[in-house]
């Protein structure tokens, strides 16, 4: 699934001019607005709009496909990391 993204994150970066070299700096940024999003939509899904479900959805991929560009940039694969996560916390 990452490697997917991956492919088509690069496409995006090309086709908009962004330089790799700054991306974690933009990355920052996007990951943040995308929560933010993502927040939003689900504070309406909770005040009962329960129309928003499709849209939860969508921001949850917006915000995974922000993070795996990230995670990308820093060589992180994060299928592993998330299996480490999950170790910690089942040894707790």
């Amino acid at each position: 699934m990452f490697n997917t993204i991956e492919k088509l994150f690069i496409q995006l970066l090309e086709k908009h001019g962004v330089d790799r070299y700054q991306w974690p700096y933009l990355a920052v940024i996007k990951i943040q607005e995308e929560v933010g999003e993502l927040a939003q939509v689900y504070l309406k899904y909770n005040l009962g709009d329960l129309s928003q479900k499709e849209k939860i959805r969508q921001e949850l991929a917006d915000v995974i496909f922000a993070v795996q560009g990230m995670a990308r940039y820093f060589d992180c694969d994060l299928i592993r990391e998330m299996e480490a996560t999950i170790r910690r916390a089942q040894s707790k």
